[in-house]
């Protein structure tokens, strides 16, 4: 039997996570988000951003750890 990951398999896995999650290029464009996030945007924002560089930058999130040259991770509850 031969299985593989689709693009679907993975958002759904995504969106039953309790933590939001989203991964962006450098410039902002949004290449994947769970509900989750897209809950914390609207919580935090008001609005759901399609530019995840900009809601970081718009939403400090105060416990940002940095984690590498190019990426961060933020801990939400």
């Amino acid at each position: 039997m031969r299985t593989s990951v689709s693009g679907l398999s993975v958002k759904q896995a995504m969106d039953s996570l309790d933590t939001a999650v989203v991964f962006y290029r450098k410039n902002g464009h949004i290449l994947l988000q769970n509900d989750k996030m897209q809950e914390l945007m609207q919580q935090t924002a008001g609005q759901v951003y399609f530019n995840g560089k900009l809601f970081f930058e718009t939403v400090v999130i105060p416990n940002a750890e940095h984690s590498g040259e190019n990426s961060y991770c933020y801990f939400a509850k």
